[in-house]
């Protein structure tokens, strides 16, 4: 096993080197077209690799998350003057986006206020109606008296209160 594993890491790294010369875009291969380095790689195996990797493989690959590389001017490497950076704004950064949510925000805020109202107003009215159909409850039970009545007819005192009918 530990004879291949050599053999193994060389094929990784020269299998690595190659498929990352072919997939580079021609612009940015370093100090050799992109086909003499394809042609260095398969010929001298491990070294033409490893040459690959620390001479023509670009310095800064753009990885996901890392920031777009601007085009560059001149021989002196200065970005050329831009009001705004290079491709799409994210929603975050565009004016336009964020009017269009407020204006939503707004509207959505102003029907939750209307609908908030609108229960309130309904709870007002379903206490009316309970306060008034108790008022009616009150009234048949007697001459404006909340007391109820006896079953026998009497207002249910026993003459204990000091008052005599």
């Amino acid at each position: 096993m530990l004879r291949v594993l050599p053999f193994v890491l060389f094929l990784g790294v020269w299998l690595f080197a190659l498929i990352d010369c072919v997939l580079t875009p021609e612009r940015d291969v370093r100090n050799l077209p992109k086909i003499a380095w394809i042609a260095i790689i398969v010929i001298t195996f491990v070294i033409g690799a490893v040459c690959w990797l620390f001479l023509g493989r670009p310095a800064q690959r753009l990885r996901p998350g890392s920031p777009a590389r601007r085009p560059t001017t001149g021989s002196t490497g200065a970005r050329p003057p831009t009001s705004r950076p290079a491709g799409p704004l994210g929603p975050d950064d565009d004016p336009e986006f964020l009017r269009k949510l407020r204006r939503g925000n707004e509207e959505h805020e102003r029907m939750l206020r209307e609908w908030e109202q609108h229960l309130k107003d309904q709870e007002q009215e379903q206490r009316r109606k309970r306060a008034r159909k108790q008022e009616r409850e009150d009234g048949r039970n007697g001459d404006g008296n909340s007391q109820p009545t006896a079953p026998d007819g009497s207002d249910g005192s026993d003459g204990a209160d000091g008052s005599e009918s």
